[in-house]
Parts: structure tokens; C-alpha cells; sequence
């Protein structure tokens, strides 16, 4: 694909599609490439999913440090609420 933006849309939609069919491993695989591409505009997209993905999969130390990392990173992502959110909660 051509157009990068286009394929990494393409590459989170695949990523929701294999979590919601409980395909942990490629859905994780999808993030990290866009999370690896460090000119993206969907890291924290990507990052949020990852931490969803690792709470699917019952690895919450992993979730949490993602939302911690998005944190770090993103201070003013969309996902700032989700991870507080997360991270807030993690006694549960």
C-alpha cells in the first residue's frame, strides 16, 4: 500500500477484528508494527489497543505498563482518560 496513513488504519481495524475473535497474538502483531514506526499518528492508538490486548489475555502488569508508557509519550492523546482510567483501577 502506498499510502502509510491508509495502512495503518487498514492494520488497526485488523487488530480490533483479531481481539474481538480472541486472537491475541496477531492482534498485538498489527500494534507493534504501527507502535515500531516511529513517524506514525497512531502510536497511541496502537499503544491503547496493546494495553486492551494484554488485559484480554490476562498479563494486567504488561496492560499497565502500556498505559503508563502511553502516559509518558502521549499526555494529551485521546486515550489519556482510558489509561488513567486503567491505572486507577489496577487494585481490581
Amino acid at each position: 500500500v502506498d499510502n502509510p496513513d491508509f495502512a495503518e488504519i487498514a492494520g488497526l481495524q485488523a487488530a480490533e477484528i483479531c481481539l474481538e475473535q480472541q486472537l491475541y497474538d496477531q492482534s498485538l502483531s498489527y500494534c507493534t508494527r504501527i507502535v515500531s514506526a516511529s513517524e506514525s499518528i497512531n502510536i497511541d492508538r496502537a499503544m491503547a489497543m496493546q494495553a486492551r490486548i494484554y488485559r484480554a489475555m490476562g498479563n494486567k502488569q504488561e496492560s499497565l505498563k502500556t498505559y503508563e508508557e502511553l502516559l509518558r509519550l502521549f499526555p494529551r492523546s485521546i486515550y489519556v482518560r482510558e489509561a488513567r482510567t486503567a491505572l486507577r483501577q489496577k487494585s481490581n
